[in-house]
Formats: structure tokens, sequence, C-alpha cells
């Protein structure tokens, strides 16, 4: 049982230990070939705690490395190796991922890419072909690869002294080579855009336009690079882009990076395309979600004026219609709608709109109500709810008038009459028909009704705010003061749903009260003839013992007044005939 045990584990561990490398004998082997003249390297390892170096130091003259299957260049990526006595059957040919390499698999992407820019790149931009190139790549690729190796360039085969050689070029590789690695960066995975919008999308990394970045979106789109913004415009208007994919490939090549490894010489890389990059944005269309509620007002009693409730319509299928505020252009200037087209009719509560002004109206007109509009505003509005709630207003109104009270002045012993606004009057607003509920069509008020009374105040106004909704009512005066007359007329109010009845507020005639009056008649005759006395003067005095009228007789020898306002006054004769003594009394 152990010994079985004992088999299994072993079994496990080996499979374990599996790394899977594709990898086939290669028949060939690796040799320096023809130098590059007037480029030296020296190189210096020291020895560490567990591995002493023979030789520490050695100059070499930059030489480029070669296959010998098909003399094609390849790098060098173990510097302190040996080359000399490599045979054919010494390497293995493997693709770069999960290779047998001793070098990570980042370090070997470094090394790709620093090979891919290097020796023979060349594009609108650069040009790499001189063989200089290969040994600046070379020298590059070692400082990768083995950092603890002290590798410089030299002047000569026997100079230890480094010369700063090629700055301007490593530094040219290496941007390329940071370049290399980037993919555009539109600085968010998730990306929304406005329904219409041609989508306009800055690369912070400016690598979008260059050779080898491939894109692609879920949905047909027109799409183009202007320097490093990315536009693209779906081909169905309002269309949604769906997800975008970026990839980057190397094109340089026609093949794949490959790498020669051996267990007792150099191993060395012949480069290709780098290996493929690539991320999916998620291109999202903002929807803007309107909560429609479409409601009708009603009355539901009665308490110092008419009161109302919004609730279900009669119909409750109304659709509404959102129609544009003004003429609408998207964001590259394309004409979306005009002023006043209708964008959507739905009685849904979802829409997906453009980011502007519009307004929300019903479809229909309801008999006797005003028919509702709402403005919407959705310019910069996050992606949120917006409610619209369309209420269909009753027609109803108030009613006013003014009030005008008579007076009087006296003046040059004569009396003047003027109006000035009714103080003190009360007035009743009454219904002329059965009012009903509009909720339950029970009667609010039955035909002849007092529904409200009003006292006017200092300035006369006669008024019932009370939102009063269709039907025939009127006013009339309740009470006057003393020494008027009552005004009994009927003022006669109605809110129709049609004609002239239509228009709300009404403003009444106004309204005069007169004051009462009366004449008084004075007859002077001689005491024993009793014959008529004219002219003689007549005066008529207030009871305070103002002078307000003075009148002469006719040959009747009467005086008839003026009308008088009610009140209390006295007559005095204040001129006779000749030879007449004419009495003092009051």
């Amino acid at each position: 049982m152990k010994k079985f045990i004992k088999m299994i584990l072993v079994v496990l561990v080996l499979l374990l230990e599996v790394n899977v490398v594709k990898a086939a004998s290669y028949n060939g082997y690796i040799y320096q070939a023809e130098k590059i003249d007037g480029i030296y390297f020296y190189k210096h390892r020291s020895d560490s705690g567990s591995v002493t170096y023979p030789t520490h130091n050695f100059h070499e003259q930059a030489t480029m490395y070669r296959k010998t299957s098909d003399n094609s260049l390849v790098y060098c990526i173990e510097n302190w190796a040996k080359l000399t006595g490599a045979a054919n059957g010494d390497y293995s040919e493997e693709g770069i991922k999960n290779s047998s390499s001793k070098l990570t698999d980042a370090v070997l992407k470094e090394i790709e890419l620093i090979g891919y820019y290097g020796y023979g790149y060349k594009d609108g931009s650069y040009d790499h072909t001189d063989k200089k190139w290969y040994a600046i790549t070379q020298y590059m690729i070692w400082k990768v690869e083995a950092p603890e190796i002290e590798t410089y360039f030299v002047d000569s085969i026997e100079s230890k002294t480094p010369l700063n050689l090629y700055t301007k070029e490593i530094q040219e590789i290496n941007d390329l080579v940071k370049k290399g690695e980037l993919l555009p960066d539109f600085g968010s995975n998730e990306i929304t855009y406005d329904k219409f919008d041609t989508i306009h999308l800055k690369d912070k990394n400016n690598v979008i336009g260059l050779k080898g970045v491939t894109i692609t979106t879920a949905n047909p789109s027109d799409i183009k690079i202007n320097g490093n913004e990315l536009i693209i415009k779906p081909k169905t208007a309002g269309g949604e882009v769906g997800n975008l994919t970026i990839t980057r490939k190397g094109t340089h090549f026609n093949k794949n990076t490959l790498l020669y490894v051996s267990k007792d010489f150099q191993d060395a890389i012949s480069i290709g395309n780098h290996q493929d990059l690539s991320k999916v944005y998620t291109l999202k269309q903002k929807s803007y979600n309107l909560d429609l509620n479409v409601l009708c007002e009603k009355v539901s009693g009665f308490e110092e004026a008419f009161n109302y409730i919004d609730t279900v319509c009669d119909n409750p299928d109304i659709k509404v219609q959102v129609r544009a505020s003004h003429d609408t252009y998207n964001g590259s200037g394309d004409l979306l709608f005009r002023k006043d087209d209708v964008i959507y009719t739905t009685k849904d509560d979802y829409v997906s709109l453009y980011p502007t002004d519009y307004y929300v109206i019903p479809e229909i007109d309801l008999d006797g109500y005003f028919t509702p509009r709402q403005d919407v505003d959705l310019k910069n509005r996050p992606l949120e709810e917006t409610e619209v709630k369309l209420v269909y207003k009753l027609q109803k109104g108030d009613i006013y008038s003014k009030k005008y009270q008579e007076i009087y002045e006296v003046q040059d012993k004569m009396i003047n009459y003027r109006f000035i606004p009714g103080e003190g009057f009360t007035f009743g607003f009454y219904a002329d028909e059965d009012i009903l509920k509009g909720t339950d069509k029970t009667i609010l008020f039955h035909k002849g009704d007092l529904i409200k009374t009003f006292i006017t105040l200092e300035d006369g106004v006669i008024s019932f705010p009370l939102s009063v909704p269709y039907g025939s009512y009127h006013i009339e005066e309740i009470s006057t003061k003393p020494l008027y007359e009552k005004d009994d007329k009927q003022y006669q109010v109605i809110f129709a749903k049609e004609g002239e009845g239509y228009k709300r507020d009404i403003t009444l005639e106004d309204i005069y009260n007169y004051l009462l009056r009366g004449k008084i008649n004075v007859h002077v005759a001689d005491r024993d003839t009793l014959d008529p006395l004219s002219p003689v003067d007549i005066s008529v005095f207030t009871e305070c013992g103002e002078e307000i009228l003075l009148s002469k007789t006719d040959e009747e020898g009467n005086v008839l007044t003026d009308y008088l306002p009610y009140g209390n006054y006295y007559a005095k004769q204040t001129s006779s005939l000749e030879g007449y003594i004419y009495p003092e009394d009051e």
C-alpha cells in the first residue's frame, strides 16, 4: 500500500513539473558572421558567491549573429555563454511564450520590442537600416538580458575607457519600445456618448495613428483618425456603436519571433512581429428616461374656495408628443431636427433622447381643459430619470367687479355729486344651476344656493377668487349702507366650455349705489289774502347751519328744491317784498 501511494505521489510531482513548451529540434546553429566596422564593446563581470569566472573581462568588435540554416540575423540573448563549437542539433526552436529560456516572459517581451524597433525598422519617421543599428540593438538587448554585466562602447579593441555613444539612437529605440507597449487610452474603459452624436475620443497615449493599430466596432460605423483623435459615427443615424476593440499588431515582419535555446551555447532570438495587444472599450449610448404621467384636474369640494385634485383622466390612454424646442444640431454640426418636430409619440415611460431642450404635450385636446405643456431641459444632464407630469387643468376662473358709492359736496350754495370706491357693501355669489363635483358627479351646490358672501373694502373691489368651475352663476347685492338705494340687479356670470364664456377671470361691469334723495317744497303767501308772493328768497340749511341752497319763489309763490340726499334740513326766508315783514322762523 505504501509503495502504491509513493508511486501516485511521483506521478503527481511529474505532472506538476510539466512545462508546456512548443519546441522543435533545430537543424542548424548560431554563429558570428560579419563584423561591423568602427564599433567595439568592452565587457566586465565579477565573480559571485557561487560562480567563479575564468575570464572577468574581454573586448569584442560588434558582430552580426546569424543562423546557419538560412543565414538570417538573430541576436545573442546570453551574453557570457560561449558560441564556439556549436553544431547542428545543439539548439531547439521555440516560440517566445512558455519557452525553456532562462529569461522571464517580461524580459523576453522587452527584448522582442527592442529587436522589433531596432535594426531594420523603417517607417515615415524612422530609418534604422544602417548596420550601426544592429550593434546598438544588440547592446540594448544585453543590458536587459544581463544587467549585472558591465557592457560599454569603446573606441578600439584594446580600450577600456567607456564612451557615451549612440545616446540619441538608444533613446529613440526606447521611445519606440515605450510606445510599442501602449494601446490608445481614452481615459476610461467605459465611454458614454449622446444619441445622434459623432463620438470624438482623444488618445492620451498618442498612438492611435501608428501602423499596426486596428480599430473595430461591434456595429457598423464610419471610423476616422485625425491626429491623436478617434472619430466614430454610427452608419445608422441614432444607432448604437457597441463595443470598441483596439488591437495593436506588429506588421514590420512576415514572421513571428522565435527563440533558439541550447544547453551548452549562447541562446539567440530571431525577431518577428511582436505579440498582439488588444483592449475592449464599452461604448454606451446615453439614454434619458422620461417618467411620463398624464392626469386631469377635477372638482373635489369647497372650503372658502373651490378645491381641485389631479386624478386619472377619463381617457387613461392619452399619448404624449416629445417635440423639439428649437432647431437642434449635434456636436458635428449635423441638423438633427427642426423646431416643433415630433421626436416621439408615446404613452410609454421611456424614450432615448439627444441632450437638448424639448417640450412635451399630450396628443389630444380635452373639452373644457387647457392643454398642458412641460419644457424639458436635458442639456448636460447625467443619466437619470426626468419626471414629466402633464396635468390637464380645468378652464376655471375668478370673478371681479368694482363697487362705487355716491357722495355729495356743497360748493357756492350748490350740491355736487360724485362717486368714490364703495366700502361696506355686502354681495353674494349664487349658483344658477346645480354645480357638480367633478370626481364623483354628486351635487356640490344646488341651483339658487348662496356659495359665498363678500363685503367690499376701502378700495371697493368685489372679489370672488374662488377658482370657479364651469357653470352659471350670478352676484347680487345682499345689503347696502344706510341712506343708499339698494342695487337689486343680478349680475350674470357664465363659465362655458365654448364661445365667449371660454375666457377665464371675468371682470363684470362697475356697480354703483346712489344716495337716497328727496325734495323740499316751500310756499310763500300773504298771510291775510293768501296771495302768492314772488320773488322771495328761500335758503335751505343743513341741521348744522350750513346753507346749501338759495332759491326764489315762482309766480305761484312756490320753491321746489333739487333732489337732496336724505337727511335733516331747515328752510328760512331771507328776503321779502316791499311792505312785508317776513318771519325769521327756521
